[in-house]
């Protein structure tokens, strides 16, 4: 049996059994949250992960490294999405985040439907805003490097790099606000 302790700032909270989570409403900095709206979220091992906001949105590290597909599944299990990069400003946001996780950081973003057309997965829009590094994206591996991360490595910096689908890196879920 898992327990889910209420804070302070939590109206309500209740336990998902089959995902062995906590979710409790409540606020994010001062901002009302509710069941569509977004979730503050608890695991059932306790530790606690806070939404952190930047800009009309907020943001959830999950400390799992998984393919940007499962990625999308529990994002979208909190209402919300895989972060999406809109300006430098988020992107800096984004890769202090990066930073404070010590690894590769999913963006939601793919190129899978015409190869060198960078859209987010969220809504098809294009992107507007880029930060990639070095020689990227090059489709190093094979001509399948769709998808999108910050990449901590290799003298990337965090700036962007495509990856196989498949590729394993952390997750930070991002819900507009408002």
């Amino acid at each position: 049996m898992s327990m889910c302790s209420k804070l302070p700032d939590s109206s309500s909270f209740f336990y998902n059994n089959g995902m062995k989570t906590c979710f409790c409403t409540g606020t994010v900095n001062g901002v009302d949250l509710v069941q569509s709206d977004g979730f503050r979220y608890f695991s059932s091992k306790r530790e606690t992960l806070n939404w952190i906001t930047f800009g009309r949105s907020v943001y959830l590290q999950l400390n799992t490294r998984m393919k940007l597909g499962d990625a999308q599944v529990e994002c979208m299990k909190i209402g919300a999405k895989v972060a999406e990069i809109d300006s430098a400003e988020e992107n800096s946001f984004l890769k202090e985040m990066a930073i404070n996780i010590s690894g590769d950081v999913l963006i939601g973003a793919t190129d899978v439907f015409k190869e060198g057309s960078w859209v987010h997965l969220s809504s098809w829009r294009e992107i507007t805003f880029s930060d990639w590094g070095p020689d990227q994206p090059d489709n190093h591996f094979s001509s399948s490097e769709h998808c999108l991360v910050l990449k901590s490595g290799h003298g990337f910096g965090y700036q962007w790099n495509d990856v196989v689908c498949n590729f394993e890196a952390y997750v930070v879920c991002e819900q507009k606000l408002g």
